[in-house]
């Protein structure tokens, strides 16, 4: 753990201003590189630049367990195929 008393001892406005710029790099940062985010935000017409203040986290969608798509594992084939092994009945053997 580290202490940083600049961050853990700033005056309540200047620690709401950081959260805020923290929110809206993140959401920038979800609405370009995640196409299920952005999707979201589309569909509600919010747009991550319009966010000025905290208060606006509640036109944020709310997003469950059952919205977020299934994506399964690997299985152990295809992930071993990847890597150049091949898989054997009793074990794994490099190809």
């Amino acid at each position: 753990m580290v202490w940083e008393p600049d961050k853990e001892c700033m005056q309540r406005d200047e620690l709401r201003q950081l959260q805020l710029e923290q929110l809206q790099a993140v959401l920038a940062r979800v609405y370009m590189h995640v196409p299920f985010y952005r999707r979201q935000f589309d569909a509600r017409k919010v747009d991550p630049d319009d966010f000025r203040s905290l208060d606006d986290l509640r036109r944020l969608p709310f997003t469950s367990k059952a919205d977020l798509p299934v994506r399964r594992a690997p299985t152990r084939r295809r992930a071993h195929s990847r890597l150049g092994l091949h898989v054997h009945g009793g074990g794994v053997h490099a190809q």
